[in-house]
């Protein structure tokens, strides 16, 4: 139970720094993902990295639409390997909501006094639904 809280701190840990990344400057540095991906190390669960598709939707959409970062695919498959396929597409989900949630309050707020930003930094939205999910995977002992 240890590990598992120590690795979900370091998990957490990361992503909150490329979501600070992603706030600032809208670039994340790659070694927030290569240090997600070790993470997913710690009681290495081989059946989890197929999360590695989880980055899928993402370049999908950045190939067809555009507006998607290299970043926002690389952090969701690698925290995929860490959640695993159907918890990090939940977590997905839970990050896209949030980030409609946010985007339809501004509007609501902001309508007529200004004109509204049209792009969100992604990895804050993701990182909420991914320490959310992880929190869900809690191994009962």
């Amino acid at each position: 139970m240890a590990v598992w809280a120590g690795k979900g701190i370091l998990f957490a840990a990361l992503l909150i720094g490329a979501s600070y990344c992603d706030i600032q400057s809208r670039k994340v540095p790659d070694i927030y993902s290569v240090l997600i991906i070790v993470t997913a190390l710690f009681i290495p669960d081989l059946g989890k990295w197929w999360g590695i598709l989880c980055g899928a939707p993402f370049l999908l959409a950045a190939l067809t639409v555009g507006g998607i970062g290299g970043a926002d695919i690389k952090i969701m498959g690698a925290a995929g390997m860490v959640l695993g396929l159907k918890q990090g597409i939940f977590a997905m989900i839970i990050g896209l909501f949030g980030m409609l949630a946010y985007h339809f309050g501004r509007k609501i707020l902001l309508h007529g006094t200004k004109e509204m930003e049209q792009s969100y930094p992604l990895i804050p939205f993701l990182t909420a639904g991914m320490t959310l999910t992880y929190l869900t995977l809690i191994p009962l002992q």
